[in-house]
Formats: C-alpha cells, sequence, structure tokens
C-alpha cells in the first residue's frame, strides 16, 4: 500500500510537469493551457494528500485543500467511513488500546506519504530545491467523513493564520480578518458541536460535501488561485449556513463510549 502511495504521488507530480509543458505546446490542445498557470485544487482524500504533494511540489506553489486532515491514525475513528473496516477490526483486535496501537504503529508507515509528514515543510524548512508554497485549507464544522481535529492539527503544523469568519475559536491558530499566505478556514452548516471523544460524527446531514457548492466559497477558491489573497467572500463575512444542517428536531451530538 505505501509504495502504491509513493507511486500515485509520482504520477500526480509527473502530470502536472506534462500538461504544463509538453501537453501546453501541442498544436491542439495547446491553445488551451496556459502552462503558466499552475494550482491544486484537492478535496477529501484530495485535501488531505494535498498537503503532501505541496510540500513536495517544484511547479505549483499555490494550493486549495478542502475538507482535509492528518494524521491517518487519529481520523480513522472519526470517520464513518471506516465503519466496516472497524467492524473487522475488532474480530482480531476486540481492545480498543490494542486497535491504538496498532493505528499507531501503521502511522509510521503513513506519515511516508502522508501529510503528517510533509505538512511542516510546506511553508517553512523547504525540502531540497523546492520552493516555498501557500496553501488555503477549508474545513465544514461537523464534518461526518474527516475531522476538524485533523484539520486544525494540519494547520498549526503548516502555521497558518485562521481567517476570522464568525465562528469558533481555533486553538493554536492566530486569528486574522486579512491572512497573509496560508489561512484556515471553517464553514458552519448548522450541526450540534462535535463530539470530544474518539467516535465520528453523525448527527444531521454531512457537510462534507456542501463547501464546494457554495456560491461564497467559487469566489473564495477563485481569488485565491488567482492572486493569492485570502478573502472572506460569505454573506455578511459569517460563513454559517444552518439552513443546510439537515437537522431533526432535537438532534444532538453524537454520545461518547465510556466502556
Amino acid at each position: 500500500m505505501f509504495d502504491r502511495q509513493h507511486q500515485g504521488m509520482l504520477e500526480y507530480l509527473l502530470a502536472m510537469r506534462m500538461m504544463s509543458r509538453g501537453l501546453a505546446e501541442d498544436p491542439t490542445y495547446g491553445p488551451l493551457l496556459d502552462g503558466e498557470r499552475r494550482y491544486y485544487h484537492g478535496i477529501s482524500q484530495g485535501g488531505i494528500f494535498g498537503g503532501t504533494y505541496m510540500a513536495l511540489s517544484t511547479d505549483v506553489t499555490r494550493g486549495v485543500l478542502g475538507v482535509m486532515g492528518m494524521p491517518y491514525n487519529l481520523l480513522l475513528n472519526r470517520s464513518v467511513d471506516f465503519g466496516l473496516f472497524f467492524t473487522l477490526f475488532n474480530v482480531a483486535y476486540p481492545d480498543a488500546r490494542d486497535q491504538q496501537l496498532m493505528l499507531s504503529l501503521i502511522q509510521n508507515f503513513w506519515d511516508r506519504t502522508e501529510p503528517n509528514g510533509y505538512a511542516p515543510y510546506i511553508r517553512t524548512d523547504t525540502l531540497p530545491d523546492t520552493p516555498s508554497h501557500e496553501v488555503l485549507m477549508r474545513a465544514a464544522v461537523g464534518d461526518h467523513q474527516v475531522s476538524t481535529l485533523g484539520g486544525q492539527l494540519m494547520a498549526r503544523a503548516i502555521e497558518a493564520e485562521h481567517l476570522v469568519a464568525g465562528g469558533r475559536a481555533v486553538y493554536g491558530l492566530t486569528p486574522a480578518d486579512e491572512p497573509s499566505g496560508s489561512a484556515y478556514v471553517e464553514y458552519s452548516f448548522g450541526l450540534p458541536p462535535e463530539p470530544l471523544c474518539n467516535v465520528p460524527m453523525t448527527a444531521c446531514d454531512d457537510p462534507h460535501g456542501k463547501i464546494r457548492r457554495l456560491e461564497a466559497s467559487k469566489q473564495q477558491l477563485d481569488a485565491f488561485l488567482r492572486t493569492g489573497q485570502v478573502e472572506n467572500t460569505c454573506p455578511g463575512g459569517i460563513c454559517d449556513f444552518p439552513d443546510q444542517s439537515g437537522c431533526a428536531p432535537g438532534a444532538t451530538t453524537p454520545a461518547c463510549q465510556l466502556d
């Protein structure tokens, strides 16, 4: 698995090189491309591994990471996507402490390709012959698939600023109305508070795919990729859309398992 992840990352890097140089000179398709305008936009798994891509790329220096997070040994327990996986995991390792030990051991291999091993090198202390990069990180509060806790960890590793958008404060991030360089912003959709324990958020509709559909987020994406400026394009500067919660009356935060 880990060797294939290395191969996949190499192919993404070379795909940009091919598109921006070789294909941009193609007589048929070249006129449709501007090889000098090279950006990255990844969502979910693309947002997660986009952290690795942005640390490694020598062609792309500006990228947007959507609903991202790290490390995987934190994300898996808090994701609804891995429910079946943990059902099988419980057969071999019924003790939750053993499960955490196993995930921590596997994380040593994941670090070779996932952003937990690369995020600190995106902006500063860059890898040899690699330029500094800037990223805009966008998380959905109450995400069922990628916990915002993981997104906040990535933002702190990058030393991003927290775009003030009417939501909660984030520990370890400096709030800024007009961030310079990399930034982290949370979009809220009116869900109850996320669980504090190691379980997925399951209340109401999953906001994982909702940021990309907002007109305000499209404008923000366009502005950052074109100019490098982080703008608050939400109505009134408040990135809160409670009408999209999908919450049933009385919806509450999932209960924590105490046994």
